[in-house]
């Protein structure tokens, strides 16, 4: 099986190797770069939507540890108080890192540096 891999791939560099030597404009440099610019301008909503993320993960531990407490609540010698109160504190942490990371990036702040890792979400309007 490696041999048969290995013969595949061999084909396929060659195959590559023949229509970039066939068509050299597809395989030249100047489109790469517009490629990659392109992402980076697709890439400028990532921080929201990362920060969405983070808080709807944290929210979801949160709410996740609340049903634990009322568990124990309910029975507290076979539903230990530690498992609730551990989803708690971390639902608590996951849906403040957006907020830590910003505080994180203006204070490591370097000159012209002007833009923050995550930024908190707004009111949809």
């Amino acid at each position: 099986m490696k041999q048969s891999l290995f013969e595949d791939i061999l084909k396929i560099a060659a195959a590559a190797a023949v229509i970039a030597a066939a068509f050299p404009d597809l395989s030249w440099a100047q489109t790469l770069k517009t490629s990659v610019d392109e992402v980076k301008t697709g890439m400028g909503n990532m921080p929201v939507v990362l920060s969405g993320l983070a808080y709807l993960a944290g929210g979801a531990t949160m709410l996740h540890g609340a049903g634990l407490l009322k568990k124990h609540a309910d029975n507290p010698t076979q539903n230990p108080l530690a498992q609730g109160l551990t989803r708690l504190g971390i639902g608590g942490v996951i849906a403040a890192l957006p907020t830590a990371m910003g505080w994180i990036a203006t204070s490591l702040k370097t000159e012209g540096a002007t833009r923050t890792p995550f930024v908190p979400m707004t009111p949809i309007s």
